[in-house]
């Protein structure tokens, strides 16, 4: 039997079938590591390091004093020193025309010896307030100043966000990483826009400035002072009245008896916030000494603090930005097209 050759069949060549290979987000992990660090440095320091009572005790002093450093109030305060100092020499003088014997009026001879250093500790209480008043004016004139740590919190609030984006496969990392980028932008430019940095070496020289005064020695001693005098007037408006008073000097005695409800008012007024307001003081003390370390009053690194952070959030947002990687197409061979 002969043999059949084999057939072939010449088919034209299939063209290759090409597939979409989907393009992917890259992202610098790196820097997602920075935004999320910087993010729970913004949340957990305002927290833990007590910011928000301190922000808030400053705050509340500031307003509580605002109504004594007016001019008119001022004014007020240095005409009360005066009456003091006044009534004090003018019984000096009644005493020793009327040959007034010591003992016979004893809560006016205790008022007699204590008169000009009630009046020198009053006129240095007024001079280091008023001292004072300029940097006051400052640092209440700072935006939004105990808003700080809830700005603080929703910047690394937005961090913390965005690093979870960043680090993770969550939809809308580019979103996420552009609100991060702006509340850095926020964060940097609080401090100028707000008036922080103009105020900062103002913080220091007021907390420098009240120092000797606001404690509870000035107070208890302030609150001495007014009973010695209270006692003395009591008398003055009695007892006192049998004794020759006349001329320049009864009248500076007279001025004091005559205006003694303004003046009492005023010094009450102005002992009573100092002493309703140690503690915020203190806290303000401790807020500006957390930066003690670094040779810097808190007043004076808060700001450059907050610009230095949102200059470094946005920069690592910015490195952070989710990139789209391309991939070129291929075939059913696996071959590139």
């Amino acid at each position: 039997m002969t043999a059949v050759p084999a057939t072939f069949l010449d088919l034209p060549h299939a063209q290759a079938v090409l597939r979409d290979t989907p393009d992917r987000l890259t992202r610098n992990r790196f820097a997602g590591v920075v935004v999320l660090l910087i993010g729970l440095l913004l949340v957990v320091a305002p927290v833990f390091g007590g910011l928000f009572g301190d922000v808030a005790a400053g705050r509340q002093m500031l307003d509580q004093f605002g109504p004594h450093l007016q001019a008119d109030k001022l004014a007020h305060y240095r005409d009360d020193v005066r009456l003091l100092r006044d009534a004090g020499s003018g019984l000096d003088a009644i005493y020793q025309r009327s040959d007034v014997a010591p003992g016979r009026f004893p809560a006016v001879d205790e008022y007699r010896r204590s008169a000009p250093a009630i009046a020198d500790r009053a006129d240095a209480l007024l001079t280091r307030i008023e001292s004072g008043v300029p940097d006051y004016q400052r640092l209440a004139g700072i935006g939004g100043f105990d808003r700080i740590p809830f700005l603080l919190v929703g910047v690394g609030l937005a961090a913390l966000i965005a690093s979870a984006a960043i680090l993770g496969s969550a939809a809308g990392a580019r979103r996420a990483v552009v609100a991060a980028a702006v509340a850095g932008l926020l964060l940097a430019a609080y401090p100028f826009a707000g008036g922080l940095a103009r105020a900062g070496d103002s913080g220091d020289r007021m907390l420098h400035t009240l120092a000797p005064v606001m404690t509870a020695a000035q107070v208890r001693q302030s609150q001495s002072d007014f009973v010695v005098t209270v006692s003395a007037l009591g008398v003055l408006d009695t007892e006192f009245r049998s004794v020759r008073r006349e001329g320049a000097d009864h009248g500076a005695v007279a001025a004091l008896q005559a205006q003694w409800p303004r003046v009492s008012g005023d010094l009450a007024d102005l002992v009573g916030t100092v002493n309703d307001n140690l503690d915020n003081f203190a806290a303000l003390r401790s807020l500006n000494a957390v930066t003690a370390p670094v040779g810097a009053g808190g007043f004076r690194a808060l700001p450059w603090a907050l610009f230095a952070t949102g200059v470094v959030l946005f920069v690592a947002t910015l490195a952070a930005w989710p990139r789209r990687i391309v991939r070129e197409r291929t075939g059913s061979d696996g071959g590139e097209k």
